[in-house]
Order: C-alpha cells, then sequence, then structure tokens
C-alpha cells in the first residue's frame, strides 16, 4: 500500500525539522566534529529513507519481528 503524498511530505518535514534542531541544540556543546558526524549521519539517514521505505513501506509483519529481536539484544547487553 501506498503512503498518500500528504503524509509523506508531512513526515518529511517534520523529520528535517527534527535533524535541524537536534543539531542546533548540540552545537553549543559539541563544536565540530560530533555535530558533522551525527547530523551528516542524520541526513544521510534521511535522504535513504525518502528514496526507499517512505513511498512504499513494508508491512510490519515483516518488519516488526526483527525490531522486536534487535531491542532483544540490546537489552541483553
Amino acid at each position: 500500500m501506498e503512503t498518500p503524498k500528504r503524509a509523506r511530505v508531512l513526515s518529511v518535514i517534520a523529520t528535517v525539522l527534527l535533524v535541524a534542531v537536534a543539531m542546533d541544540r548540540r552545537v553549543p556543546e559539541h563544536r565540530g566534529a560530533p555535530v558533522v558526524i551525527v547530523g551528516g549521519a542524520s541526513l544521510v539517514a534521511l535522504v535513504m529513507w525518502i528514496r526507499t521505505y517512505l513511498g512504499r513501506p513494508l508491512d510490519p509483519d515483516i518488519i516488526l519481528p526483527g525490531f522486536l529481536l534487535t531491542v532483544a539484544a540490546l537489552e541483553v547487553t
């Protein structure tokens, strides 16, 4: 099932704002490299999300088991 265009646009706007605010709030505390590394990774992840998952998300039955196993493994360590 394809995501409606309005929902896609609102999702992208909200994500861009979140990334921008997160980068802006980190600048006074951590100048330079950490902001660029985390901000750059966020922007790359945003572009990949837009190009792959945003338009045609996978069925939750496919994603959920892997997600839950990942969360469980992170809790164990």
